[in-house]
């Protein structure tokens, strides 16, 4: 590992790319979790990361998705609640406001990276 990362950082260098060393984790899919390795690259040491985000997805050691699926979960629930809200006001919101509101903030949400679960 640590000589492939020795290899990217030269191809960075030479394209002049920027590896964001603060950003970089990595993380291990296998049976044995226990198991530690030791990656750096130019001098800092890459962390490990059980449930790493990449693209906005929640990654697990199984790639069953569960940690991404929750997070979702929770964002959908209070984008629900905050269109509850505007539903039950005196005033109240317009079928076409809360149509429009619900595909702008909730569908997104639930839609992106739908088609890997």
């Amino acid at each position: 590992m640590n000589r492939g990362m020795s290899t990217l950082h030269t191809y960075n260098h030479q394209n002049r790319l920027h590896l964001s060393k603060e950003k970089t984790v990595y993380a291990l899919y296998h049976l044995h979790v226990g198991r530690r390795l030791h990656i750096s690259v130019d001098g800092k040491t890459i962390e490990f990361e059980p449930n790493p985000t990449y693209l906005g997805v929640k990654l697990d050691r199984s790639l069953t998705l569960r940690p991404h699926l929750t997070s979702v979960r929770q964002k959908v629930l209070s984008r629900c609640a905050l269109l509850n809200r505007l539903a039950g006001t005196g005033w109240g919101a317009s079928v076409s406001t809360l149509r429009t509101s619900n595909l702008a903030i909730v569908y997104p949400t639930v839609e992106y990276c739908s088609s890997a679960c």
